[in-house]
């Protein structure tokens, strides 16, 4: 559906539309993040097969923190967005209890999985750390 189409639906579901398009672009974001973090795991892969063989190639080898890191910025981005968007949701008035419960833990499972996210990243930042010293 092309813009002057959207245009032309009413302001509620032109909202709607617009949180369903970004809600696609960070999914998107979260599948290139999990790519990042699967060429992260391969090169992981490569390392270990280096400590084993001398070989030239392993020299050129790309860093994996900064690649790790990448991606879970871009997951945290995402996640983010979804928190936020859950947390929208609630400043709703709400009429059914039971949906009202729902979306109270929907938004309570997303700020669990967004709060481990940015353990894991204050962990990769951690290993930076280390290395430098």
């Amino acid at each position: 559906m092309d813009e002057t189409a959207t245009n032309s639906l009413p302001v509620e579901t032109q909202e709607q539309v617009n949180i369903i398009d970004q809600s696609k672009i960070n999914i998107i974001l979260i599948i290139a993040a999990t790519i990042l973090s699967y060429y992260a795991t391969d090169l992981d892969k490569q390392q270990l097969i280096c400590t084993v063989k001398d070989n030239e190639e392993c020299d050129c080898l790309p860093k994996v923190l900064p690649v790790r890191m990448l991606s879970s910025i871009m997951i945290i981005s995402a996640l983010l967005y979804f928190t936020n968007l859950t947390g929208n949701i609630l400043e709703q008035p709400q009429d059914d209890p039971k949906q009202c419960r729902k979306n109270k833990l929907n938004h309570l499972s997303n700020q669990l999985v967004l709060a481990a996210a940015v353990i894991r990243f204050t962990l990769l930042l951690e290993d930076d750390a280390q290395l430098e010293d």
